[in-house]
């Protein structure tokens, strides 16, 4: 089995947290750098790693640190803050290294399209973290949509509701309303956006009807509306204000024949199908779970499940792309145009 071996751009609570045990899984992949600023979450990464995997990261501060050493790696992941994704990126696709970045993609859809155009015109795989496409119950929905399951696709609705607020009070660019990616739009919509995609939505317009904001001056709760090139409407409630442990989400397909309703419960989510004259039934996963072991992902459970995919490709599998960079452009510009919309109090046209 071919060895990986990764640098890591971004050691904080989330890459400890969520991404190593994911590491552990697979005895041919180790990080062999980290680049980090703070020399403490380096250390506790370093510490974790060398726990599962007996071997500690050579530590660096920064981008120009790291290449100035000439290292030997394989991949890349970035797992920064939004703003450093492009010259990151942008820089380890010139050497031709595959990249996994986690969501939000980047900071502007300008950005976004460089970074994709870059990526094919080199043949060089970037996967963006953006998991929902992989949870099992949002792909069976979405094969279902796309067949035709209830006619013909009128519109959808996503609801959220936790405490991103709460959760997020000490991440130093969520939380910093100075900074060009603060806030629950930049931060969270990514999630439903690349889903958005995954369904097959066009949009063309934004519309942004409220949005509400902390003692910080940060959204913490917005509403708005995308409208595809057909006139079908994708509206979001977002709620991070909430002061409740468990998190609500709950998005609606709706068809001329019926609705298909993904409910977040418990700690995974449930796709339930129900025709216009008829009671809701709770719907199969098993296709959408042969689906997910095609593209390398046996434990979609895990978080982030795409990872697993990176790593089959990086090592030549022939497996597909699950979340690629084209379509991080896509969102990109959605979450642009909301924004927009927001500051000049109008509907604005998707780049």
């Amino acid at each position: 089995m071919t060895e990986i071996r990764l640098v890591y751009f971004g050691t904080g609570a989330f890459a400890q947290k969520h991404h190593l045990p994911e590491l552990s899984k697979w005895g041919n992949v180790e990080v062999a750098y980290t680049v980090d600023p703070s020399s403490v979450s380096q250390e506790e990464f370093a510490r974790i790693h060398y726990e599962t995997k007996g071997t500690t990261p050579q530590q660096f501060d920064s981008l120009e640190a790291f290449l100035f050493s000439n290292p030997n790696f394989d991949a890349a992941v970035i797992a920064t803050p939004v703003d450093s994704h492009f010259a990151l990126a942008s820089t380890l696709l010139d050497r031709g290294k595959p990249l996994y970045i986690e969501k939000p993609f980047m900071s502007s859809h300008s950005e976004a399209l460089e970074i994709a155009d870059k990526a094919d015109h080199f043949g060089i795989p970037v996967v963006i973290g953006a998991n929902r496409c992989v949870f099992p119950a949002y792909r069976t929905a979405a094969n279902a949509l796309r067949s035709g399951l209830i006619g013909d696709v009128t519109r959808f609705l996503f609801y959220y509701e936790h405490s991103w607020d709460k959760l997020t009070k000490d991440s130093v660019w969520r939380q910093d309303p100075n900074h060009p990616d603060s806030g629950l739009v930049r931060d969270h919509f990514a999630h439903y956006g690349h889903y958005l995609v995954n369904l097959g939505f066009h949009p063309e317009k934004a519309k942004h009807s409220n949005s509400t904001y902390n003692e910080k001056g940060v959204d913490v709760s917005t509403t708005f509306c995308l409208y595809d090139t057909s006139n079908k409407t994708a509206a979001f409630l977002m709620n991070g204000s909430s002061t409740g442990k468990d998190r609500q989400e709950e998005i609606t397909l709706y068809g001329t024949e019926g609705m298909i309703t993904i409910k977040f419960e418990g700690k995974a989510s449930q796709a339930y199908l129900e025709f216009y004259d008829q009671p809701e039934t709770r719907m199969d996963n098993a296709s959408a779970l042969s689906e997910l072991r095609a593209l390398g992902i046996s434990d979609y459970t895990s978080h982030p499940a795409l990872l697993h995919n990176f790593f089959h490709i990086v090592q030549g599998d022939n497996v597909k792309n699950a979340s690629p960079a084209r379509d991080g452009v896509l969102v990109a510009s959605m979450t642009e145009a909301v924004l927009k919309a927001r500051a000049e109090g109008r509907i604005i046209t998707l780049v």
